[in-house]
């Protein structure tokens, strides 16, 4: 359930240059006690928190902390449990989850009146990305699913999709184990050329509404890579920007650099928080805005550009 910015540690640019969204809790490593079995992940919530209050206490526990993870220390692990002659899929989301007796009339939405059971989201995003292992049994296959959409919206939609603005989904091979830490990356197909309000997230241990018992996975560092999300190429490959004692550092570059130079701190949805002109390599942030947390900061001048993801706190 909802919500707060994860505290991890600094991460720099990777993956040539990209920078790549993080979902809140993306890595599964913030844990809240939920009023279910065992603990939720925060910002992610399960049939165990469902809007079908009847329906909560029976259902079964289709997920887990595992300390068995990509990165930090914890991923989620989903199953697939079997409970009063149903097999419920292993989910999990960052919406709100509708569950039914009757699988076909399950689905996962978005709440766009209750801040618990939604994320705002304002980029036309590229790509959605995590880091998966799976355990099939027999032929079943899970999948991971991200919808940038307006008002409300869920999945799967079977009448109206009109809310819809662009999808990206991954499916698993049906069957195939995968016992090692493995990335996928799948593009956004988009529908029309609105801006999205809120992404919404689908992760999943099995065959949608016909999974196989007992399957599993483990999903970690979920993201999204995409458009007004690039930091541009660094001007000067040995320069570095680093925090310490409520100071941003600018290290390792020309000494016309801050000529002219300003700053700027961008938030994880790619917007502008704070931007001044700058002419130390130095600039304390005790009077600037911004929770503990990751942020784009970006050096300009004249010479060129060095931008790094750096966390805050």
């Amino acid at each position: 359930m909802k919500k707060w910015i994860p505290i991890v540690l600094i991460l720099f640019i990777s993956e040539a240059g990209v920078f790549s969204q993080q979902v809140e809790n993306s890595g599964f490593e913030d844990w809240e006690n939920a009023g279910t079995v065992i603990d939720e992940p925060v910002n992610w919530s399960s049939i165990k928190t469902s809007d079908n209050s009847s329906l909560n206490g029976v259902a079964p526990v289709i997920w887990g902390q595992s300390t068995d993870a990509h990165s930090g220390d914890f991923s989620v692990k989903l199953i697939n449990v079997s409970v009063l002659g149903i097999v419920a899929t292993g989910t999990i989301t960052n919406g709100r989850v509708h569950s039914d007796f009757d699988p076909e009339l399950g689905y996962v939405y978005t709440n766009e009146s209750d801040e618990r059971w939604n994320t705002p989201f304002t980029i036309r995003a590229d790509s959605l990305i995590g880091w998966y292992k799976f355990f099939p049994v027999g032929q079943d296959f899970g999948r991971a699913q991200a919808l940038l959409h307006v008002d409300y919206a869920k999945i799967p939609e079977k009448v109206d999709s009109s809310n819809w603005i662009g999808k990206a989904e991954f499916v698993m091979q049906s069957g195939q184990t995968v016992d090692t830490w493995t990335r996928f990356s799948v593009p956004f197909v988009y529908y029309d050329d609105r801006t999205p309000e809120y992404i919404l997230f689908v992760l999943t241990a099995g065959n949608k509404t016909t999974p196989v018992e007992d399957s599993w996975v483990l999903y970690d560092d979920i993201a999204t890579v995409g458009e007004h999300q690039s930091v541009e190429d660094n001007s000067f490959t040995e320069g570095t920007i680093y925090f310490s004692d409520n100071t941003l550092h600018l290290d390792r570059l020309p000494v016309d650099f801050l000529k002219d130079a300003k700053i700027e701190i961008y938030d994880m949805m790619g917007r502008n928080l704070w931007q001044v002109p700058v002419s130390s390599a130095t600039i304390s942030l005790k009077s600037v805005p911004v929770d503990k947390g990751i942020y784009i900061v970006k050096f300009n001048s004249d010479l060129g550009i060095v931008s790094s993801k750096v966390f805050l706190q």
